[in-house]
């Protein structure tokens, strides 16, 4: 069985999986200064080892790995796969030209052995969803493109402006979301990338884009060869008005992208607590303790926590809803509450954090630190963000 709960079916066995990473996870710094975005912690792990266990899971075994650097991490972690019940391939060197684009060069590269269709996956997202199903009406729509869709609060999860990117001037609130008007046989007629909320309610049936596609071949190579090609923003908008491109609803599944300080810390709260998944297994809202680790008789450890291997955690320490990574010491008196503390983290004495996240052996002072990322290095960087409540976050997976 899956995380999702979906039985293996071998429909995907022979289907060709492109992960693609290739952002510069600007949004995500300080966390993201010394480790590539799909490699970050998620609940004592590397993001991107739940989503190969979800592939792997449903019987997909052709992974391609795609990076325009920074994958030597990746690959020394996974190798060749076989260890995930895979076969990874790694793609590399090649000049970022955008999601599509990426596609395209690596699809090129491959093609001898390139399935027909291809299955397109982001590498930095939480995913959970039925692929065989969603294959399956690939195939019975005659298809050219599948996507894989959602529905959440739009306003949920703004874009921000942050890349300042001239496809989208700042005139108005843009949902950070590609929406699609979707009819009643589930065929995408319209597609609009970061659409202007305002814009949303002359929807006749809104779906957002929960990015993961399937492609036929033919579809894949008419995408041009040379300059920058999104997806979302210069594909898609054109593919639905020439081609057939369905959506496939993601049903009980969930698809999050860990693309901000505020959802990568509520996301990992709330997994914490099972509101949304089952990463942990039946293993919810309770303290987990990693091996060697050494807790003080005095301390409290306030369920649902995560405590690493090799933790120290001195006298009279409170930790409340947090995550606690490898070899983090605690000092006497500490208050960590809904924080993330990554691992070889230091947290002297007396010190309070309240919704922090801190990146690897960052050392967190005295006093009170609340919604604040702090990094550590020659540079420290110490970046405030804002928290999700359980509220705004379950709008992120459901309307």
């Amino acid at each position: 069985m899956s995380l999702s709960g979906f039985e293996e079916i071998s429909i995907m066995k022979d289907i060709t999986v492109i992960l693609l990473n290739g952002g510069t996870a600007s949004r995500m710094l300080p966390l993201s200064e010394n480790i590539v975005k799909c490699m970050v912690p998620f609940l004592g792990r590397p993001l991107f080892d739940y989503l190969l266990k979800e592939l792997s899971s449903q019987g997909i075994e052709d992974v391609v790995f795609t990076s325009s650097g920074r994958h030597d991490e990746v690959k020394s972690r996974y190798k060749d796969g076989s260890a995930w019940g895979l076969r990874i391939r790694y793609i590399e060197d090649f000049p970022w030209r955008g999601t599509a684009g990426c596609s395209y060069d690596v699809a090129t590269r491959i093609r001898d052995s390139l399935s027909d269709p291809v299955m397109i996956v982001y590498g930095d997202s939480l995913l959970s969803a039925n692929f065989s199903a969603m294959m399956e009406n690939h195939k019975a729509m005659a298809a050219d493109l599948t996507i894989l869709s959602h529905q959440p609060d739009f306003s949920a999860f703004l874009y921000d402006y942050h890349d300042r990117d001239p496809v989208y001037p700042p005139r108005g609130t843009r949902t950070n979301y590609g929406v699609m008007e979707v009819n009643q046989q589930g065929r995408i007629t319209m597609f609009t990338e970061k659409a202007l909320l305002e814009k949303i309610p002359d929807y006749m049936n809104p779906l957002a884009n929960a990015a993961v596609y399937i492609m036929s071949r033919e579809a894949l190579f008419e995408i041009p060869r040379e300059g920058f090609i999104d997806f979302a923003s210069n594909l898609f908008p054109r593919l639905v008005s020439s081609r057939t491109c369905m959506a496939f609803d993601i049903g009980l599944g969930y698809r999050i992208d860990i693309g901000t300080l505020g959802i990568y810390h509520a996301a990992q709260l709330n997994a914490l607590k099972g509101n949304f998944s089952t990463l942990l297994g039946p293993e919810i809202n309770k303290v987990h303790i990693g091996r060697n680790a050494k807790i003080a008789n005095s301390a409290r450890l306030v369920p649902p926590c995560l405590i690493g291997d090799g933790v120290t955690i001195e006298e009279d320490v409170k930790v409340k809803c947090a995550i606690i990574g490898d070899g983090v010491y605690i000092r006497r008196g500490a208050q960590i509450i809904e924080s993330i503390i990554l691992a070889g983290g230091d947290v002297i004495e007396g010190a309070r954090a309240i919704k922090v996240i801190a990146a690897e052996k960052a050392r967190i002072g005295a006093g009170i630190s609340k919604s604040i990322a702090v990094s550590c290095g020659p540079n420290v960087s110490v970046v405030p963000f804002l928290p999700l409540s359980q509220k705004q976050f379950k709008r992120l997976l459901r309307r």
